[in-house]
């Protein structure tokens, strides 16, 4: 598994904002304030390319290149992912040490059925179980449980796509 090399800083009000309730139309909790980048210690993608993941107007949330991953400013995410079924809360509570996580998890899980995606479920469950035991975070083992279980439902489809094309920044 390609290991991630440098966890950015995220801090709340610096790097991502809690929404209130109305801001995210009461289905995201957080929004990145500024663009986000994780470096890896090994290729994710060839040399020279670039992976672009868009939303169907066009706009660009994230971008894989050979070393890193880069999260666009203005992504907004609902964290841990609690819900509310049958009128009872179901799902994990989030913490400061889980935001940055639950990020990185949330992208990556939206943008994972379109073309050229680089990594599988699994890849994707173990970078956001690395990021919670890099911010020592005491639930780590039940926290990484749950993503594992839900990797197991059908995941949902987003109608977003994306674009393998040569980076003409050497």
């Amino acid at each position: 598994m390609n290991c991630i090399e440098i966890i950015p800083k995220f801090n709340k009000n610096i790097h991502y904002k809690e929404y209130l309730p109305y801001e995210g139309g009461y289905r995201y909790r957080f929004v990145t304030l500024k663009d986000i980048q994780f470096y890896f210690t090994h290729p994710l993608i060839s040399r020279g390319q670039k992976l672009s993941f868009k939303d169907k107007s066009g706009r660009v949330w994230m971008t894989i290149t050979s070393h890193t991953i880069t999260i666009s400013k203005n992504y907004a995410w609902d964290g841990c992912t609690p819900k509310k079924w049958w009128g009872v809360w179901w799902g994990s509570p989030d913490f400061e040490d889980t935001t940055l996580a639950s990020l990185l998890h949330d992208i990556l899980i939206q943008f994972s059925k379109t073309i050229y995606f680089p990594f599988s479920r699994y890849e994707i469950d173990q970078y956001f179980k690395y990021i919670l035991l890099d911010n020592e975070f005491i639930l780590t083992d039940l926290y990484y449980l749950g993503v594992r279980i839900g990797s197991s439902f059908a995941d949902k489809k987003y109608d977003v796509i994306s674009e393998l094309t040569l980076d003409v920044i050497r």
